[in-house]
């Protein structure tokens, strides 16, 4: 009989794929390359890779790399992304309603609040931290010789546009606007009448702090009892978060065994932080409101930067940062604004908010309309864009990994970080779902943070 191994990632705990097949422990060649299909600069010696030249591996029953296969892994991902992370119609957003102009003019409205130059500031008001953290620990289980530890603590974090903000922020444009003629400051105000009116019908802003399960931060520490040890922090995808699921996500045990500490974390409104009234509708962070997406960047960044100087105060002896798909832009996020990472890796990581709400069919209109949408969205998210800050990791310390028949960040995504990051990239044939052959695309990793000498096969 052969076991049954998840391999499906991003689509949460209620609806987990299970597919057979036989694990075998496969020799990595002794020389290799990190495939920089993206990129083409650096290369990689994979080595043994992990585990003392083994890896695992995934092998069929009928071969894995066929054009078959392909079509079945990218079916599987468009089956996903349209029944799973599209919402019904019954249950869209009133933000998805609004016409061509009154997107544009509700944009123009938030690209004043937000796109300001103090925001790019590196200690400017957008990203805060909790000072002196304490958060409650509890132990769970014994693990490999060491313990697992959960964390979590209120983390108070305060969304920067509020009703009395906006307005403010409003009257200051008005000033500036009236010296440009009515045409300017007449679409201020239809922006913010855009604002107003969808705050009549969901209730203003804040409401994003009135989901009281959000307003504490969980995260799972795989602690060795003879530390500081160094110490990778995991970031979940979409729809993930729920920590007893995503520790079977994710190469834990390797990571541990080769003298790692690792913690598991969980963004805003997912996983135990889930608005429980949400019921059948996606997540509220992202959503199709522009503001709750930028506060939950906000909101995230905040809470990893508390956690970052918890474990820093003497616990572990370093950080890096691993994050798979929504995770993966959040984990390139954090690596343009934490100096004190020593490694990033993102994992079919989406980059660009704008251009993935484009391709999945979010925009209105024309092609025109469309295109000018996501040029004004784009502007939006830039102060919470991995694109918008250089990186502050040390060369050769990120690595970019895609799937070649990934339906739903794709390969494009990748290669605008690796880009940015002057990132080794490594591919693997599978999708976003069914990441058949991902354990070899995960050697530059492993050797990446072997030279570094965080991690010992």
């Amino acid at each position: 009989m052969w076991p049954a191994i998840v391999v499906m990632k991003d689509v949460g705990i209620s609806a987990g794929f299970l597919l057979a097949a036989r694990t075998v422990l496969v020799p990595l060649p002794q020389r290799g390359t990190c495939r920089r299909r993206m990129t083409g600069r650096r290369s990689y010696d994979v080595g043994a890779g992990a585990r003392k030249g083994l890896t695992l591996q995934l092998k069929m029953r009928t071969p894995l790399w066929d054009a078959a296969t392909r079509k079945l892994v990218s079916a599987v991902d468009h089956a996903v992304f349209r029944g799973a992370l599209t919402p019904l119609p019954t249950l869209r957003d009133p933000v998805e309603a609004l016409t061509h102009h009154q997107r544009m003019d509700g944009m123009s409205a938030l690209l004043g609040f937000y796109d300001r130059p103090e925001h790019f500031d590196a200690d400017g008001p957008l990203f805060t931290r909790l000072a002196d953290p304490q958060p409650e620990e509890r132990r769970v289980r014994s693990y490999r010789g060491g313990h697992i530890i959960d964390l979590s603590w209120a983390s108070e974090f305060t969304p920067m546009w509020s009703a009395a903000a906006a307005e403010t922020r409003y009257q200051e444009l008005v000033r500036t606007r009236s010296r440009h003629g009515h045409a300017a400051r007449d679409a201020l105000d239809r922006g913010m009448r855009v604002h107003r009116d969808l705050d009549r019908r969901l209730g203003p802003l804040p409401r994003y702090q009135a989901v009281e399960r959000n307003r504490t931060m969980h995260a799972r520490w795989f602690r060795h009892t003879d530390g500081p040890r160094p110490c990778a922090v995991i970031l979940h995808g979409y729809l993930g978060g729920h920590l007893a699921v995503e520790e079977h996500m994710w190469p834990i045990p390797a990571l541990f065994d080769g003298g790692m500490d690792v913690v598991l974390t969980v963004l805003p409104h997912h996983g135990p932080r889930a608005n429980p009234r949400r019921g059948l509708r996606l997540p509220d962070f992202p959503s199709s409101d522009p503001r709750w997406a930028v506060e939950g960047f906000r909101h995230m960044v905040h809470d990893h930067l508390t956690l970052f100087d918890y474990l820093l105060n003497d616990r572990v002896q370093s950080l890096g940062a691993i994050g798979m798909s929504l995770g993966g832009y959040s984990a390139a996020l954090l690596a343009t604004i934490e100096h004190r990472l020593e490694f990033g890796i993102f994992y079919m990581p989406l980059s660009s908010i704008a251009d993935f709400a484009r391709r999945n069919g979010r925009m209105v209109g024309s092609n025109v309309h469309q295109e000018a949408q996501t040029r004004a969205l784009d502007r939006i998210y830039r102060i919470v864009s991995p694109l918008s800050r250089p990186s502050l990791l040390s060369p050769g310390r990120a690595i970019v990994i895609a799937g070649e028949s990934d339906m739903i960040t794709g390969t494009a995504h990748g290669q605008q970080l690796a880009a940015h990051f002057d990132a080794c990239t490594s591919t693997f044939a599978g999708g976003h779902i069914l990441q058949l052959g991902r354990g070899a695309a995960l050697a530059p990793m492993w050797q990446m943070l072997r030279q570094a000498g965080l991690w010992s096969p």
